[in-house]
């Protein structure tokens, strides 16, 4: 989920500032089961995850 806001500035350039959330019920899901030639382990998803940016026009 994520949300992104651009602020008009009077003496700069348009910024842009995003928010995100991934996994954001911080749900366990299995991607692969581990087995198959070659593969011997599990493997999950991404924990809960917060992500900031910001970014400004040229």
């Amino acid at each position: 989920i994520g949300i992104s806001h651009e602020f008009d500035n009077w003496f700069a350039k348009p910024t842009t500032v995003r928010f995100d959330v991934v996994n954001l019920f911080d749900q366990v899901y299995e991607i692969r089961d581990g087995e198959g030639i070659g593969v011997f382990a599990p493997q999950y998803g991404p924990r809960r995850g917060y992500f900031v940016g910001v970014s400004q026009k040229f």
